[in-house]
């Protein structure tokens, strides 16, 4: 199993990156002013969502998105 996919990126198995380091990875492409924010809610394969993780998905989307110093 490779630590990350830049190691060996057909060995890379998901869920082994945390969105804090992928973001990290773009940040000389953002525009300056812009400034991401990133939320961890689960760090797992996507095809082993359950409904309960789609809910939470869904309710941090709604929280960020009734924020009004975010913009979609």
């Amino acid at each position: 199993m490779a630590s990350s996919p830049e190691d060996k990126p057909l060995e890379y198995l998901a869920g082994q990156v945390e969105v804090g380091s992928l973001l990290s990875h773009i940040h000389s492409a953002v525009p300056e002013g812009i400034q991401l924010v990133s939320r961890q809610l689960a760090n797992i394969n996507s095809c082993n969502l359950t409904e309960a993780l789609l809910t939470q998905l869904g309710e941090a989307v709604r929280e960020a998105l009734a924020n009004t110093l975010v913009q979609a």
